[in-house]
Formats: C-alpha cells, structure tokens, sequence
C-alpha cells in the first residue's frame, strides 16, 4: 500500500501492521502540530479500511467515495471548531452507532478534539466505552493533555512529529522556481500541510513572518520589548495565537536540538505550559503577561 505521505514512518508501519494483521483497534487519538499530515494519514487509514481490498487502492467504488467525499460509511467532523457542540456530537455518536451501509466498517474522524467542551467529550466516551461493532473512531488533537484521560485511556494513541523539510520542499519544479521559497520553507517549519498551504497564500506567508518576529521580541532581553510584544499578540485571533505560540515552541526546540542550554530548556517548559492553558481558554492577557516575564 503507498500512502503517499510525507515523513512519519513509524507511524505508518504501526498502521500498515494494524491493517496486515487486522488488529484494528476501536479507537485511536492521533496526537501532533498542526500541518503535520495527522487528518491525511488518518483519511488514508480510513481508506484502507473501507476498501473492497483494504489497502487503499484508489479504484474501488468505496475508495472513489472516499476521493469524492461520498462514502456512507465515513464520517467526518470538527474541521470547523464550531461544529463540535455537544448537540453536533451527539447527533454524530448516533449516526456512527448504525450498522455500515456497505463496507465492512463505520470510520469516524474528529478533528481538532483538543477544542471539545466537557459535555462533548463525555457523548464521545460514551460511545467508547460501548462501541458499536466494526465502529473505528480516530480522534485527531494537536495536544495530549487537553483531551479527557478516560478517553485517552481507551485509545490507542499515536504521536507524530515535525517532518523533515528535505523529505516535502521542492516537490515539484514549479516549487524550486519560486523566488519566496526560502521564506516559505522557514516558515512551515516542518509542517508539509503549512507548506502546501503556503505556496498559494502570500498573506498568509507574511502572518507567519510576523509570528517569528513578534516572537523574537518576546525573547528579546529587553522587558519594554517584551510586554509591547504581548500586546500585539493579544491583538490575535484565537486560531493565529495558537499558531503563533506553535511557531514560538518549534524554534525554541529547534534551538534547544542544536545546541542544550538551561535557559532553551526553560523556555521549552514554560511555552509548552502557556499553550495548554490557552487551549483550555484560561486568561490570555495573565498567561502572555506572566510568559513574557518568565521567559530567559
């Protein structure tokens, strides 16, 4: 089977091994950084499991539903945050709790599960703790912690990580001509799905140009830097302070990878702390203070 992804080896030979061995799991929690190919490699997984010859090959009548987003047996939400009400969810839990229309199995993804309210997360465990038959339910989150513990205890979890930017840059001839390039590669900062994105959205090249620099001035060593840094982070939209704080911990364990200081450590811990409290919605202007102070 050729999963046509980028990077992530290890997580596809624990996939391929699932799918050869038909171990398939009831649940699984797809864990890592935006732009990272979780949802692909999930849609993919999907694929394969629903193929008439379970190995995604792309010319079956369930895998040509899959392409065109038709298959009755593959249900998505949350690529929209707003979708994941508890009402949404619960409408969602029934519709997968039906016997397969024509496959031999039901596949649910949620996306963005690290944004699911309480009540929404425990429609979710219930459906867990008594899955229907052939029902598999890929969670898909950008941080571990934010997801209830009952649920991940009842998932298999699989962890992915940043990409190699030499295993997705210059893809293409098309891509090796742009005269950006360079600005784009440093910008998607091993994030194929960013760069993809990337490569036809100029405005959205020069936002994150502005979070590395914002962000260079919130390390900056001048405390008036710092705070007048803050507010213009304050000044984001929720979505563009999550990627801004992403880009901030990517280049600050980048640095720590390079070279090991006390001080890159400490700063890694505390970035990783302030974005789960601005996941969980806690006070932002406190949070981004109280960084700006603690960062060395």
């Amino acid at each position: 089977m050729d999963w046509q992804i980028f990077g992530h080896k290890r997580q596809i030979k624990i996939l391929s091994q699932v799918l050869k061995k038909k171990t398939v799991s009831h649940a699984y929690l797809f864990v890592g950084p935006k732009f990272v190919g979780k949802t692909t490699i999930a849609r993919k997984f999907a694929q394969a499991l629903l193929c008439e010859s379970q190995n995604a090959c792309g010319e079956c009548k369930q895998c040509k539903m899959v392409n065109q987003d038709t298959n009755p047996d593959l249900f998505t939400i949350g690529s929209n945050r707003e979708e994941l009400t508890v009402d949404a969810i619960r409408q969602f839990c029934y519709k997968i709790s039906l016997k397969s229309f024509s496959a031999k199995y039901k596949i649910a993804i949620i996306e963005n599960a690290q944004a699911l309210k309480d009540s929404a997360a425990n429609a979710i465990l219930k459906t867990l703790e008594e899955p229907s038959l052939n029902t598999v339910i890929i969670l898909i989150s950008s941080n571990l912690q934010s997801i209830l513990q009952t649920i991940r205890s009842r998932s298999q979890v699989i962890s992915f990580g940043y990409v190699e930017q030499d295993e997705y840059s210059g893809v293409s001839s098309s891509d090796l001509e742009r005269k950006d390039l360079n600005s784009i590669l440093r910008v998607s900062q091993g994030r194929p799905g960013l760069y993809k994105k990337l490569l036809h959205d100029e405005p959205l090249i020069q936002k994150f140009l502005n979070f590395i620099q914002v962000g260079s001035e919130l390390i900056s060593a001048d405390l008036i830097t710092r705070h007048l840094a803050v507010q213009k982070i304050l000044d984001l939209e929720s979505d563009d302070l999550e990627w801004f704080l992403e880009t901030l911990i990517y280049q600050t364990r980048k640095e720590l990878y390079q070279k090991y200081t006390p001080s890159s450590a400490y700063n890694a811990s505390i970035l990783d702390k302030t974005y789960r409290y601005i996941l969980e919605k806690s006070n932002s202007k406190l949070i981004l203070t109280g960084l700006a102070l603690g960062l060395k």
